[in-house]
């Protein structure tokens, strides 16, 4: 444990307060560059200002999505200290919040939430961002406030509702990659003071940027429609609802391109080279022998209707209420070894839905207490397939170490038959896994927190959160087309005994808490100290091959210190917080026995530092920057001092937006952005030789780079319309954003690229 860095960070921290150089994207800026308008946010479930929350917190509101042109969550992390986004795919994504990582199966560390709903599975957590009111990312165990799923962390996707005014929006864009875009919305009062209507859509496509060198649908491509409908309701004073209903299709051909950095990209008949190992140049991928019809694509549908009510008793005590049902499925066809060779093809499928109902009472009479209790039902189903095909005889060589030797040309079909001889004929051209992983809850909770005004300076807040989960888990595995003539059973996975359906059930209760304490240390600018107790639910296992187990509740220990506030009449915001983790039962999931398990890592910490800027210098000139250090470590066993995967211990960003009138009829502006990262690994092994049984390069480490992005325009000073050109990666940067992944289990690790330079233009009018 290194509490000197702690300390250090304390003293970075009193530095600030003697200075305030440093400043937050936490207001909008005024349209004359002056004083800022103060977000509002909900974080502690009752509204306030964004620098009385004793939270390390970052909000966007809709003029700052806008500016950094935020398609996605992972555009949004790009600008936000301590939060990475890593999308393999949009049925793939994770989340790292302050170095520790959230992605795969099983419970989350940071949650996604839409209006306050958790959306459940990370394949139902990546989503187009539009029409959008805010985005508050709260950073620190978040268990108290927001429930499951936000152990370190909780981010909250906040969508605009129906509204008495009249309003349209619409903009259409094209760009190079067959780039094109459309997006509306319509806003229409119905009745006045009643019923208002508001209906939203935006259809977002462009062809793959990872080239497919055997002719056909390049990879990594994006064809995604979402709409909404929302309406409100108000029957009464002081009593309203709005009624949500959201859907999203994905439907990208070409699935997503791994890469293999091991064999050359080949004809698989000729065996021609057509390309290099490196993971940002063309692929040669495929399915085979009919599974998925020897395509390669993805096939997500989201759905969700959400109904929130509120209800003004008194001036002194309202009521929320939050009811949804969510709805998800996603399918990806892929070709996992990255070669142009059939040894690996698979299909995963994930589906699931859950239903939520929260109930809150706030109290808030403008004296020296505010508070909130309430109670929340979840129930929740996920389900997780995963399909290999295995053709034998390219992966008898592989097994036998017989393949290695041919890189980087590999071997065609022909030369590996040549290569097997007599035996070719006895093993099979497609073998199949096909396991599904199910996992269900019904959880409970009942929750409190409140603020108590000690002083004209010094607040008191504390919150308590008491969890009770009632968790099936299910396993079934079976060998479609009979067992491996390798292996004379499964694979990659272990079947059931006779294919049964094994199930095991059991229930958890466990608690959560937060204490904290706030003094103003002048007009809009205060300090805070906190203390987060952080509970991830016990993990129930059942297994293929062993009896049903169960991974101790992960606990999390927080302590944090910050400072937040505006100076300079609101032209400047600022905000530094340092903090320290300590995790016991740490989970991670591993495949024993061919069924994915969520095992006890032991334990692990996490300390750093962050601080984000924003100022308002001029009416023509706003600037901001941020910067993170995150140091993760797992502390224990074998990963002794490994960094958590996707994780970089630094990254800042800054950026500028810049306005200058052209007359009194319109004004040109520019956004010129950059954000930085140091190196991170791509798995918790860190690719350690010693931790890899199969893969013993060190290869699957992504160095430090950076990403520029402009964006530039003219419009008209009321932006009744505009017309806007933008530049993602404008220095083409080379990057990759994932390696390992299925092939790293039989030594050929594969890699996805990141972006490169991409261009786009736009319209847009509205009134």
């Amino acid at each position: 444990m290194s509490f000197q860095y702690f300390l250090l960070g304390a003293s970075l921290l009193a530095l600030l307060a003697a200075n305030p150089a440093h400043a937050d994207t936490l207001e909008s800026p005024g349209a004359d560059g002056g004083d800022s308008e103060m977000i509002v946010v909900t974080a502690q479930k009752r509204e306030q200002s964004i620098v009385d929350v004793p939270i390390s917190l970052s909000a966007f509101d809709a003029e700052m999505l806008d500016k950094i042109g935020a398609d996605t969550l992972e555009d949004v992390s790009l600008y936000t200290a301590g939060f990475e986004v890593r999308e393999q795919s949009v049925g793939a994504p994770g989340f790292i919040i302050r170095g520790i990582t959230s992605d795969g199966i099983g419970e989350q560390r940071v949650s996604i939430y839409l209006d306050g709903v958790s959306t459940s599975s990370v394949a139902a957590s990546a989503f187009e961002l539009y029409d959008m009111e805010r985005i508050e990312i709260a950073k620190g165990p978040q268990s108290t406030l927001f429930g499951r799923g936000a152990l370190i962390g909780g981010v909250n996707v906040i969508q605009n509702k129906a509204g008495d005014n009249f309003a349209v929006r619409a903009s259409a864009g094209v760009g190079d990659y067959g780039y094109r875009m459309a997006e509306a919305m319509a806003n229409a009062p119905i009745a006045d003071d009643l019923l208002a209507v508001r209906v939203a859509m935006k259809w977002r496509k462009r062809d793959g940027y990872v080239e497919n060198l055997a002719g056909g649908t390049d990879f990594n491509g994006v064809d995604t429609l979402a709409y909404r409908g929302a309406l409100r309701f108000t029957p009464a004073s002081g009593l309203r609802f709005d009624l949500i209903y959201n859907r999203e299709e994905n439907t990208p051909r070409g699935g997503t391109g791994f890469k293999s950095n091991v064999f050359l990209p080949r004809d698989p008949v000729s065996g021609a080279v057509l390309g290099d190992t490196k993971p940002h140049s063309g692929v040669v991928l495929g399915s085979f022998a009919g599974l998925a019809g020897d395509r390669l694509y993805i096939d997500r549908t989201l759905k969700d209707v959400t109904l929130l009510g509120a209800w003004d008793i008194n001036d002194v005590l309202t009521v929320n209420s939050i009811t949804s049902y969510r709805k998800y499925r996603n399918v990806e066809a892929f070709d996992p070894d990255g070669t142009f060779m059939n040894i690996i093809a698979g299909v995963g499928e994930s589906w699931g839905d859950q239903t939520t109902q929260e109930l809150r009472l706030t109290y808030d009479n403008k004296g020296a207490f505010t508070g909130v209790i309430g109670a929340s039902y979840v129930d929740l189903a996920n389900s997780d397939r995963y399909l290999f095909q295995f053709d034998e005889r390219a992966t008898a060589l592989l097994f036998s170490g017989a393949l290695q030797p041919s890189a980087p040309m590999g071997l065609t079909q022909a030369q590996i038959l040549a290569a097997l001889g007599p035996l070719a004929g006895a093993l099979k051209p497609a073998h199949q896994d096909d396991s599904t992983f199910g996992g269900a809850a019904k959880t409970v909770d009942i929750f409190a927190d409140g603020t108590w005004r000690a002083t004209d300076r010094l607040s008191l807040t504390a919150g308590l959160r008491w969890t009770h989960d009632d968790k099936t888990a299910t396993v079934i595995g079976t060998l479609p087309n009979g067992p491996s003539r390798l292996t004379r059973g499964g694979i990659f996975f272990q079947p059931t005994a006779d294919g049964a359906l094994l199930s095991a059930e059991k229930s958890f209760s466990g608690w959560s808490w937060r204490a904290a304490a706030q003094y103003e240390l002048g007009d809009n600018f205060n300090a805070y100290l906190s203390y987060n107790r952080g509970r991830r639910s016990p993990a129930l296992n059942i297994s293929a091959t062993a009896p049903a187990s169960v991974a101790p509740a992960e606990l999390v220990n927080s302590y944090e210190l910050g400072l937040k506030g505006t100076a300079a009449g609101g032209k400047l915001l600022f905000e530094g917080a340092v903090y320290y983790f300590d995790y016991s039962n740490f989970q991670t999931v591993k495949t024993i026995d061919g069924t994915l398990t969520t095992v006890n890592a032991g334990e692990a910490e996490a300390y750093g530092f962050e601080t984000q800027v924003q100022a308002n210098a001029t009416s023509w000139l706003q600037l901001f920057a941020n910067y993170s250090y995150n140091h993760a470590r797992l502390t224990g066993g074998a990963y002794d001092g490994n960094s958590f995967r996707n994780a970089p211990d630094h990254s800042f960003s800054m950026g500028a937006f810049v306005t200058v009138p052209v007359g009194n009829a319109a004004e040109v502006y520019f956004n010129p952005t950059y954000s930085w990262q140091s190196r991170f690994f791509f798995d918790d092994d860190n690719d350690r030789s010693d931790l890899q049984p199969a893969d013993f390069a060190v290869d699957e480490v992504q160095k430090a780079y950076g990403l520029l992005n402009l964006r530039a325009g003219i419009r008209t000073p009321d932006q009744k319309w505009r017309l806007e050109v933008a530049l993602k990666n404008a220095l083409d940067a080379k990057y990759v954003i994932d390696a390992g992944n299925t092939g790293d289990n039989f030594g050929i690790p594969s890699f996805i690229a990141g972006q490169p330079r991409m261009f786009t233009a736009e319209i847009g009018f509205q009134f």
